[in-house]
């Protein structure tokens, strides 16, 4: 990389041990007392200068805080005493980017020595360089504030919405919660029947709360059962729309209540309430239950419990089922505003750490004509998101046609999902494929609606998939007495990697890792073909909801059968709609 050169950390920018300062010494002022774990406080006097970088010595190891007043750094903490010329929030970057923990020693409180850092070697650019990759990550940094601030706004808003909303009326019938539905305990799940990742049922543990996916419906779950074992078990089937939380144990005060997106089993610490359809709308009770703090309720025992019993007296006003519905669809679309907005979060701090990658080891490189000398090769400038700008998907101007372009995508999807206990087909593989391009905000036109759902028919017969097999990227496998091909990885695939490598594509496998690594084919079949349908609705400039979705699939003759099979129930499609939105936001792919 002309122009960088490789330095030890002790001479790019050395750190120091922070200075005592014991609480009841601390006397009140302007300057901020810089802990491991951030700013905890103000005091009289500083120690150190702005601009200043600390991070954590002891406890908290690996958070990197920048500080632009003078400050107090505890010692707890490390911190720059010198920059040595260089900018102070490159630095902040480049020090961001390590992996500090591995430096960390001590079994119980881990401790940083600043001794076993220093003698690390890294490579930086010129101080030009420097302020150019500092401004452009600084850029980025202020739009994905500027979404946490505007994601902070809406998320209160529609908190006081729902206040509201569920505030009793005058004409509102008063009612016992058992009067619209009932509770349903789980089931024991032995350890023998865990761990299998297919089946009829999802079998929910509290800790499936925390998946991805899961932020507001049940839709993905550790553990699978067959229709066999759950009548071994003689499990509760909790129906689709159900209200789902914990019963036992400190989860109970996480206040979590979220609706199953499928018919499903739960386990003994958790507990589920079933509207009946007649009188109730699910989604309405929800919002009720999300209102409730049910840890107010908890049995005064060693072991925290809720009682479905104690739950369904509860008496309160609540209107009739249309109105109820009125209600949930004005909540529900505030949630999903939200959560188009933090898919968007989360896609824009995606690619920032594939940027950061990028620009700290010179891949990319920011040369403007004031940092640019005869011997550096012309670079290649890339645009940053700004606070008003959207980010888009990680891509690049490649000099090559589309078919060849499929067959790299077609060969990284095999190798990332391929495993030899799973059978990978090119059923599944075009379902990513979509995913992929609807990502990179590429053009979909060339995908049809087939049975299956969106398929790429000429990159199986004459484009992607043919070339990567004739180049020996992948491998296609009929196997005797099923249907179809198992596709798997060909020697020759490393050679379709170095192309995803060079077109800059890490961003783009990582994010289709994260979302869709353990979704199953009619998960990704139900998700693409409610995305299609709501694309050709938008252009159109018609509504997407449940139904306009529903009249699409329904109005296709290869599609409309989908409505029959159970991952196209109403919940379902309902759930894949929220999905879309999430990944790909409300705008449609440009087809032109």
């Amino acid at each position: 990389m002309v122009g960088w050169e490789k330095k030890k950390i002790s001479d790019i920018a050395p750190l120091q041990r922070g200075f005592d300062l014991p609480s009841q010494n601390i006397i009140a002022g302007k300057y901020p007392i810089v802990y491991s774990n951030g700013i905890n406080g103000f005091h009289k006097y500083a120690m150190a200068s702005a601009p200043g970088l600390v991070t954590g010595r002891s406890g908290t190891i690996g958070a990197l805080h920048f500080i632009e007043q003078d400050y107090w750094p505890h010692n707890t903490t490390l911190w720059v005493t010198d920059f040595k010329g260089n900018d102070p929030k490159f630095i902040y970057y480049l020090y961001k980017s390590l992996n500090w923990k591995i430096y960390a020693t001590g079994s119980g409180v881990p401790t940083l020595n600043r001794n076993d850092i220093h003698d690390t070697i890294l490579s930086i650019p010129p101080l030009p360089e420097q302020r150019a990759i500092a401004a452009a990550l600084s850029d980025v940094d202020s739009y994905i504030a500027a979404l946490e601030r505007l994601i902070a706004k809406k998320r209160n808003i529609k908190q006081g919405a729902m206040q509201e909303l569920l505030k009793p009326k005058e004409n509102w019938e008063e009612h016992c919660l058992n009067y619209y539905g009932y509770f349903s305990s789980g089931n024991g799940f032995p350890l023998l029947y865990q761990g299998e990742k297919s089946g009829k049922y999802p079998f929910y543990k509290v800790s499936d709360f925390n998946n991805p996916g899961n932020e507001r419906f049940m839709v993905s779950a550790n553990n699978y059962i067959s229709q066999m074992t759950a009548s071994h078990l003689k499990c509760n089937i909790i129906e689709v729309g159900a209200i789902i939380f914990a019963k036992i144990g400190a989860a109970i005060f996480l206040e979590r209540k979220k609706q199953a997106a499928y018919p499903c089993c739960i386990d003994n610490n958790m507990m589920a309430f079933t509207v009946y359809k007649e009188k109730g709308d699910s989604k309405y009770f929800t919002y009720v239950l999300q209102s409730m703090k049910l840890g107010d309720l908890v049995t005064a025992t060693a072991l925290p419990s809720l009682s479905g019993k104690q739950i369904g007296e509860i008496i309160r006003k609540h209107p009739q089922k249309p109105e109820q519905a009125r209600i949930a669809q004005i909540l529900s679309d505030m949630d999903a505003e939200i959560d188009a907005l933090t898919a968007q979060l989360t896609k824009a701090k995606l690619i920032k750490q594939g940027i950061m990658q990028e620009l700290l080891t010179g891949r990319i490189r920011l040369v403007t004509d004031k940092t640019s000398d005869a011997a550096a090769p012309k670079a290649k400038v890339i645009p940053f998101p700004t606070a008003e700008a959207k980010p888009a998907a990680a891509s690049s101007n490649k000099k090559h046609n589309q078919q060849f372009d499929d067959a790299v995508a077609f060969s990284m999807i095999v190798e990332n999902f391929y495993h030899p206990k799973y059978r990978l087909g090119r059923v599944k593989i075009f379902k990513l494929m979509y995913l992929l391009r609807r990502y990179q905000e590429i053009k979909t036109a060339g995908f049809t609606k087939q049975a299956a759902g969106p398929y790429k028919s000429e990159a199986r017969y004459k484009g992607g998939e043919k070339i990567a097999i004739d180049k020996g990227y992948v491998i296609e496998t009929k196997v005797k007495g099923k249907e179809g091909f198992i596709i798997s990885k060909g020697n020759n695939i490393a050679a379709a990697l170095k192309y995803a490598e060079d077109w800059h594509w890490q961003d783009n496998v990582q994010w289709l890792i994260s979302n869709f690594q353990y979704k199953t084919r009619d998960d990704l079949e139900t998700l693409t073909t409610v995305d299609m349908a709501a694309c050709e609705l938008r252009e159109n400039g018609k509504t997407v909801n449940l139904q306009s979705i529903k009249e699409v699939i329904r109005s296709n003759p290869k599609w409309k059968q989908k409505l029959s099979k159970p991952h196209f129930a109403d919940a379902n499609i309902a759930q894949a709609i929220k999905w879309s939105i999430e990944l790909f936001g409300t705008e449609a792919p440009q087809n032109a």
